[in-house]
């Protein structure tokens, strides 16, 4: 019975551990992509945090920005957790909640498990925003990568990597 007691800890400590076991890491750029038809070309790692805060809501012309994420445990979100606003989930998520109850917002950005449907979402609404692994933006014209402090992805002195 005393034997079995240290095996159930060490399952509870790995199990409690999976969110984060199951984390991916990637050391690459990350791409900022929206809609082809959304007229920005360009905009600041101080806009795009915003962007990524809510605290902006709209692009040029009164497009409303519609906000993708990946889901928790993807590379991606920790990166813009992480690097672009220092914040853990749970902080984010308390700021999203605070922005909801105050009226400034009436949802948290949308949550996708996949760059496949993060890059669907932005084909199809022209305001859409989202933060992906520059390897897996998708070929072709059906989203558009979108400069960084003047800078894209690959290219040297890209703050997004």
């Amino acid at each position: 019975m005393s034997r079995s007691r240290p095996i159930a800890l060490v399952l509870i400590l790995i199990l409690a551990a999976c969110p984060y076991l199951l984390t991916e890491t990637y050391t690459g750029d990350y791409a900022v992509i929206v809609n082809p038809r959304n007229p920005v070309q360009t905009i600041s790692s101080a806009q795009l945090r915003k962007l990524v805060l809510g605290e902006e809501k709209f692009w040029p012309g009164r497009i409303p920005v519609e906000l993708i994420l990946q889901d928790e445990r993807s590379a991606e979100r920790t990166f813009v957790l992480g690097k672009l606003l220092n914040m853990s989930q749970g902080e984010y998520r308390e700021h999203w909640l605070t922005l909801i109850f105050r009226g400034a917002t009436v949802s948290e950005p949308v949550a996708v498990p996949s760059n496949g449907l993060a890059s669907g979402l932005v084909q199809v609404q022209v305001g859409a925003l989202c933060i992906m692994r520059a390897d897996n933006v998708p070929k072709g014209a059906t989203v558009r990568v979108i400069r960084v402090d003047g800078k894209l992805p690959g290219e040297t002195g890209y703050p997004l990597h």
